[in-house]
């Protein structure tokens, strides 16, 4: 035996020796390979960015169009181009709002100008230019004939050869140069001749940029086996006549060459097998390795890619890394999220170098468009106004169901449809209403395409096909609740929108308003919705409609948005209009609003309460990028939109109907000491508020309070902690009758019935998944898995009548019960050793539970708890509701303004005495 671990231990320090010298040995690899990068010669960044700054683009369409020089935002990326070729460092450049359709123009782009670059040497009685660098870009995602539509602009002639001369003067003062560069030179030579058809074919007389580079490609399909076999476009083929390339020598049959094309550009489409692509012979053998990789991922690839775009990108790019360790990547996209997802992808794959991260804010996705440098920005007081209700539970839901997918193309189908959902709930009336008003404007046809994106079919049946599939477990749970979730939605959006109901108050605002106000819709039939809706017949429309024939009052598209505040902008009335109200703009149209130098003083964005959460953590991140960072620039104003879109979702952040009714023994709001902390709450830290009726309130610092603000212009109840009210501001203190009155009115049960259905059918489906062969023996690890999570003490029989939820199951609705942990701390740690996201168990407790245990209620003292949905979302919590409840819930909310308190002063303690 003392031999045989004598053996061991040596076999151990063998291969502990084996491993560190490999690591030391990859090490070294890694030092020579960056420190041969280094070494390499190349491009001087300035030299070819000055260079780019004197290309000029001809645009061609009927006729030829004035020369254009490249715009600022095109020449900025284009050095972002040849810094990653220099350098050999990955960038990711996020293009935002907006940015080229499409990024393969930059490969022509910077041929140009790396062959301008090289500087002017004189020697003796020549005048000549050093060799240009080359640049084999690889492309990713290919998409055939699109790149060629995209690139419609042509190159000037000139471009071409005014700086060619100096290349050809090179061989007589470098016999020795490159043969095949130097055939490319002398091939352009031959376009001087073009200056023949100036006159009589002009738009001949100018190669455009798709013909002077070669494009090999790997596509999918039937093409799988012919990989960067020969070029996709004839080189200079469109003007060879014109310049006589045939009756010259001809050098373009050497330069289309795929293993050595100086300047050639290799498209891999998002179906092709990466690894044999890679591996050809383009690369491999006598094939030169591409110098950079350039990742578009601009709309249109995003959308050819698919919903699995992202396991797509990072599979293309594990190939590439391990084929060419050295090659660098330029990431271009117009999405903050793919910018950021893509960042963590190439420092997954390209260490120990980091990719760099940067923004380009450019206006318009032209080339030659002129778009100078924003200096300053108008100081705007941006404000969001969000509503909740069913359709933001829906995308919630959707949300966690794309979350916990396997299947990475099914989670990208139901993030496709929350934005279908999100633009069902941003209508300016239900669906009914809007297809019956579409059908008398733009007939019915065209009220049926834009309504089918948003019809309960495009919306459920994808979830539907998905059921109907293998999945199973914890996974299939999610997406029976998605689906549950988005019909509820899909049914209360029929004959009411929670956007529509939300924007009635907002128009009788800026009615009764002096100032001119600006009303922007999200599309052509939303406006043609809003007009019919709001200028009806009523008294608010007929007043609405004086104002707009005033011009105090203008309605119009985000799209049409522009052109509509330049000419504010620039009238002499442009103090008098204070407000810009956008109706349910997309992630762009709000970006591209933002953006802008100049906007009135008041900015306030009427939308669904999840893409405020949206907004508020993207432009919280981008706001703190160091390119756009600082005072007077626009993340400060990022800041500010980040800001306030985070205050709204804390003080709206409420489910359809929260009545969270904490059990413990029942006590009345009349006593002089309120209680809101439970035996079962942990934690010792406390707020005592001192509330000018004479009674004190007590509750943990994360308690959700109503708090009452006197200057709100619409809804003056707002959701916040107790943490953040301060002495002076007033509170919703209920009494016993309100609470009564509000369980009355309030559909509750219907509500938790459903949510303890959704419990159960949780946890059967999780149950498969605890390791036991019985039900004992699951029992037994759930008791283990709680006890570590800090749970006290528990019983066998208990959780093993937890477990039995499918004979539950089986009674009838009205007699089911939640059987359930009875504190919230052994329910936490209960739902977490099942694996149930604690969003959705909190969801289960509040609105399911803890609502059909009637002898548990606490009755008195519940503040926010006891109507915080009616009073901090009225539109999104019962806007689907039917017309008497609405009205009896109005005459409620009312009487909370009889119920409130003022603090009059906070102490904040630690919890030692229960007694306080």
């Amino acid at each position: 035996m003392r031999e045989g671990r004598a053996r061991v231990n040596e076999r151990r320090a063998e291969l502990y020796t084996q491993m560190k010298a490999r690591q030391a040995d990859n090490k070294a690899k890694n030092a020579k390979r960056l420190s041969d990068l280094a070494a390499k010669p190349k491009p001087d960044i300035e030299e070819v960015v000055t260079a780019a700054r004197g290309v000029h683009l001809m645009p061609f369409t009927f006729t030829l169009g004035e020369p254009e020089a490249l715009n600022r935002p095109t020449v900025v990326l284009l050095r972002r181009y040849v810094e990653v070729l220099s350098t050999g460092v990955s960038q990711c450049v996020l293009e935002w709002p907006n940015g080229p359709r499409d990024a393969t123009f930059l490969h022509p782009l910077a041929m140009v100008a790396l062959l301008r670059a090289p500087e002017r040497r004189h020697s003796g009685e020549y005048i000549w230019c050093g060799p240009a660098f080359g640049c084999r870009t690889l492309y990713f995602p290919w998409r055939g004939g699109a790149s060629y539509a995209n690139q419609r602009y042509l190159l000037r002639r000139s471009d071409l050869t005014d700086w060619n001369r100096y290349h050809l003067t090179r061989r007589r003062a470098q016999p020795e140069s490159d043969a095949l560069v130097d055939r490319l030179h002398e091939t352009i030579g031959h376009l001087t001749r073009l200056q023949i058809r100036e006159t009589t074919n002009p738009h001949l007389a100018h190669p455009s940029l798709t013909e002077i580079y070669p494009i090999f490609t790997a596509e999918g399909g039937q093409q799988r086996s012919q990989y960067f076999v020969k070029a996709q476009n004839e080189l200079f083929g469109r003007v060879r006549f014109g310049a006589a390339l045939d009756r010259s020598t001809d050098h373009r049959a050497a330069l289309v060459v795929p293993q050595t094309a100086p300047y050639g550009l290799f498209g891999i489409a998002g179906n092709a097998d990466f690894k044999a692509a890679l591996n050809t012979g383009a690369f491999t053998g006598k094939g030169q390795p591409p110098h950079i990789c350039l990742l578009d991922l601009s709309p249109s690839p995003l959308v050819r890619l698919g919903p699995a775009w992202a396991d797509i990108v990072k599979e293309f790019v594990a190939q590439a890394t391990k084929r060419f360790p050295d090659l660098p990547f330029l990431v271009i996209t117009q999405d903050p999220f793919v910018h950021s997802k893509l960042q963590t992808v190439l420092r997954d794959n390209r260490r120990p170098i980091s990719a760099v991260s940067h923004i380009h804010v450019r206006v318009t996705g032209n080339a030659t468009t002129p778009e100078p440098i924003a200096e300053s920005w108008s100081v705007t007081r941006h404000e969001f106004s969000t509503a909740g209700g069913p359709s933001a539970e829906a995308i919630t839901a959707l949300s966690e169901a794309a979350r916990g997918a396997r299947d990475s193309a099914l989670a990208g189908m139901l993030r496709r449809k929350m934005g279908s959902l999100r633009m069902a709930a941003s209508l300016p009336c239900g669906r009914a209403k809007a297809y019956d008003i579409l059908c008398e404007n733009i007939g019915q046809g065209a009220a049926e395409a834009f309504l089918a994106g948003r019809s309960p079919a495009t919306l459920i049946e994808p979830i539907d096909r998905a059921l109907a599939s293998e999945i199973t477990g914890a996974e299939r749970a999610r997406f029976e609740l998605a689906r549950a979730a988005v019909d509820r939605a899909l049914q209360a959006l029929e004959n009411e929108t929670p956007i529509g109901s939300l924007m009635v108050d907002h128009i009788a605002a800026i009615s009764r308003k002096s100032s001119h106000s600006i009303v922007a819709f999200a599309s052509c039939e939303d406006l043609i919705l809003g007009k019919c809706r709001f200028s009806d017949d009523s008294v608010a429309g007929n007043s609405l409609r004086r104002r707009m024939n005033r011009q105090a009052i203008r309605f119009t598209t985000i799209d049409d948005l522009s052109g509509v505040l330049t000419g504010i902008e620039n009238a002499t009335d442009r103090n008098t209009w204070k407000r810009l109200i956008l109706v349910a703009p997309s992630a762009l149209q709000f970006a591209s609003v933002v953006t802008r130098q100049w906007l009135p003083d008041q900015l306030v964005t009427v939308c669904e309460r999840t893409f405020a959460a949206r907004v508020a953590r993207q432009y919280a991140h981008l706001a703190s990028h160091p390119d756009i960072a600082g005072e007077g620039q626009l993340g400060a104003r990022l800041a500010v939109v980040a800001s306030s879109a985070k205050r709204e979702v804390d003080a709206r952040g409420v489910p359809s109907i929260d009545l969270d009714l904490v059990p413990s023994e029942v006590q009345t709001s009349e006593d002089s000491f309120i209680d809101l902390i439970d035996d079962e709450d942990d934690g010792d830290e406390a707020i005592v508020f001192s509330l000018a009726s004479g009674r004190r309130l007590r509750a943990r610092p994360g308690s959700a309070l109503v708090r009452y603000n006197q200057d709100a212009e619409l809804n003056p109840f707002e959701r916040t902690a107790a943490r953040d009210v301060q002495p002076s501001q007033s509170i919703v203190v209920p009494n016993s009758e309100f609470i009564a009155e509000a369980r009355e009115i309030l559909p509750i049960r219907v509500l938790a019935d459903h949510w303890v259905d959704v419990y159960h059918t949780m946890i059967e489906a999780l149950l498969p998944g605890v390791s036991g062969d019985t039900q004992s023996a699951k029992a037994r690890t759930i008791i283990v898995g709680m006890q570590r999570q800090g749970a006290r003490s528990l019983s066998l029989a208990a959780v093993l009548d937890w477990l039995r939820v499918s004979d539950y199951r089986q009674l009838p609705p009205d007699q089911r019960r939640p059987h359930a942990p009875q504190r919230r701390r052994e329910f936490r740690a209960f739902v977490a050793v099942l694996g149930i996201d604690q969003a959705l168990a909190e969801k289960m407790w509040i609105e399911g539970i803890q609502q059909l245990r009637l002898d548990r209620r606490r009755a008195g003292m519940q503040m926010a708890q006891a109507f915080i949905s009616v009073l901090v979302d009225p539109h999104g919590t019962v806007s689907h509701l039917s017309k008497d409840i609405r009205a009896s819930i109005g005459a409620l909310r009312l009487k909370a303004l009889d119920h409130l308190d003022q603090i009059t002063a906070r102490q904040d303690i630690t919890i030692e005495d229960r007694h306080v």
